[in-house]
């Protein structure tokens, strides 16, 4: 009864399953099949003792978890999940470490900052773009790869920086469809309006919600030793595969994966230099980023202050007489 009760309380055993780390996973892909499996049964098809404290622990997470129970008779272990049988490798339970160096905890800091900060003065020169010309779209939502190509030529951006902006804008809802193309919405407007640090929060609880790889290398980085950075991000695959093995074993080059996944997380201010920024641990533990971001980030400017911000060749200013003389110099220079 107690068995059942926990089992109709879960949200579902696959989703459970999903977040489980190799040692469990292989745990349990030992034991599917039918009926229950002895534990010295179990133990040989892991190739290790009956009495090994590593299995031991397992079992008792995964017993935690109602994963798997004992027979009344004999103890014999059955389980709650079948899993194919997966090619053999050796009992893994203790998690592969990536090649580590020293972090300055303030440098990595003030690099988020600086990455945070940029993050939100370039989005809206991509809205701003996409309100004087609309963006074609893909059938999917998305930004289309040509106007992609054509804003960071616009903008001085690298193209992957720009898909990363766009895909944000779209899942915040700041970009939306009209028609055939893409333009700035109403919740562009609001979003503008509001503090930095609930603009970048925003921008971060959609990355954040988006592939899940994202959260197991944010959270593969978290557990590493504090003051830490990756010296090598290629390294870190062994680790997310280790935490994740279930959402990675279908990726033919979890490396790449992993670096680009690094690099955007960069980019928003979540990690710098290979270690994980106020705001990325933040994700991983999940507490409120904008209350972070709100510690790092200066104040809104005041109503009357001046709006000026320059990303690439071009400068955006609210002030329109300021805007007037830049042209007139400009024109007086040719």
């Amino acid at each position: 009864m107690q068995l059942a009760a926990r089992l109709s309380a879960r949200t579902g055993i696959d989703e459970i399953i999903a977040t489980l780390p190799l040692p469990a996973v292989q745990v349990l892909e030992a034991l599917s099949g039918p009926g229950p499996v002895p534990l010295p049964d179990l133990a040989d098809r892991l190739d290790v003792a009956v009495d090994d404290p590593a299995l031991d622990a397992t079992l008792q997470v995964l017993l935690q978890r109602a994963l798997v129970w004992p027979s009344e008779d004999d103890g014999a272990l059955y389980s709650a999940a079948y899993l194919p049988a997966h090619e053999q490798e050796p009992f893994q339970p203790v998690p592969p470490s990536p090649r580590l160096l020293p972090a300055d905890r303030t440098a990595v800091r003030d690099a988020a900052v600086r990455a945070a900060t940029l993050l939100l003065e370039r989005l809206p020169v991509l809205l701003d773009a996409a309100a004087a010309r609309p963006l074609g779209r893909q059938r999917a939502g998305g930004v289309a790869v040509r106007e992609q190509r054509r804003l960071a030529l616009a903008s001085g951006l690298d193209e992957p920086t720009v898909t990363l902006l766009a895909d944000l804008a779209v899942a915040a809802r700041l970009l939306g469809p009209d028609g055939v193309r893409l333009v700035p919405t109403l919740a562009y407007d609001d979003w503008a309006e509001r503090a930095p640090a609930d603009r970048l929060a925003r921008l971060l609880k959609e990355w954040w919600s988006g592939a899940p790889l994202r959260q197991v290398v944010v959270r593969a980085m978290h557990e590493l030793p504090p003051d830490t950075a990756v010296a090598d991000v290629s390294s870190l695959a062994p680790l997310v595969r280790w935490t994740a093995p279930l959402q990675t074993r279908t990726q033919e080059d979890l490396g790449s994966v992993v670096i680009g996944i690094v690099a955007e997380a960069t980019l928003l201010g979540v990690c710098a230099s290979g270690a994980l920024s106020p705001l990325g641990r933040a994700l991983a533990d999940g507490r409120g980023v904008s209350d972070v971001a709100q510690r790092l980030l200066p104040a809104a400017p005041a109503a009357d202050a001046l709006h000026v911000r320059g990303v690439g060749s071009v400068i955006v200013s609210d002030d329109t007489a300021l805007l007037d003389d830049v042209v007139a110099a400009e024109g007086s220079r040719r």
